[in-house]
């Protein structure tokens, strides 16, 4: 169970990091959280389009449904200050 959950906590951190380096690089913060909200986005696009590869199910859709979720997450959390 140790092991399993090392290795959660490592994918989690992981999966972070490039939602990270666009804070690190860019000086002004809004346009920083705007493309690392994009490249998010777009890793869940792939992530979808990967899962519907092995599920057996329609690439596209799976990737753009994905990305629509996590689209409609970051339009939640905009007006509550994210």
């Amino acid at each position: 169970d140790y092991v399993a959950a090392a290795f959660i906590a490592v994918l989690v951190a992981i999966t972070a990091i490039p939602g990270l380096v666009p804070l690190l690089i860019f000086q002004d913060s809004f346009l920083a959280l705007r493309v690392a909200n994009a490249l998010q986005i777009g890793l869940l696009f792939f992530t979808g389009y990967w899962w519907a590869h092995y599920s057996g199910g329609n690439r596209w859709l799976a990737g753009f449904g994905v990305a629509l979720l996590g689209t409609l997450l970051v339009l939640l959390a905009v007006p509550l200050g994210g």
